[in-house]
């Protein structure tokens, strides 16, 4: 999958607005997550501390919930305070085109529109790998 070209693909935030890949002009991270997913709470806890303390900017991270309702997530965005755009991918099409075998999968995709990298679970390198992808 690294080095993988992505596909455009489009997705309804919660917010309302519509994440276009094709706009991206610079790098972002795609975290691929369930609301259910205890490994995935923890590592979108670091990247909001990452936002919050104004490390990364909140518009290079796109949160996806795979094939969950979008009411559930909406609570749980809410309580958690997340400040990244969140999306609900809700039959699991953009989880599928990124082989997304488990939560959290983290994929990190380059102004170039290809996959720089991509792990699935725990990473404890994230946040430097975080910092260095979109410097």
């Amino acid at each position: 999958m690294q080095g993988r070209g992505v596909n455009s693909f489009q997705l309804e935030t919660l917010s309302g607005d519509i994440f276009d890949s094709d706009r991206m002009q610079s790098s972002y991270v795609v975290v691929f997550w369930a609301t259910w997913c205890g490994p995935c709470s923890l590592e979108l806890a670091r990247l909001n501390r990452l936002i919050l303390n104004n490390e990364i900017k909140s518009e290079s991270v796109l949160a996806i919930s795979v094939r969950e309702e979008k009411s559930l997530v909406e609570s749980v965005a809410r309580e958690k305070n997340y400040q990244f755009k969140i999306g609900v991918d809700p039959i699991g099409k953009i989880a599928d085109f990124f082989r997304v075998q488990g939560t959290p999968t983290i994929v990190f995709i380059g102004k170039d529109k290809t996959v720089k990298w991509i792990t699935t679970g725990l990473s404890p390198s994230l946040e430097l790998r975080v910092k260095a992808h979109l410097d």
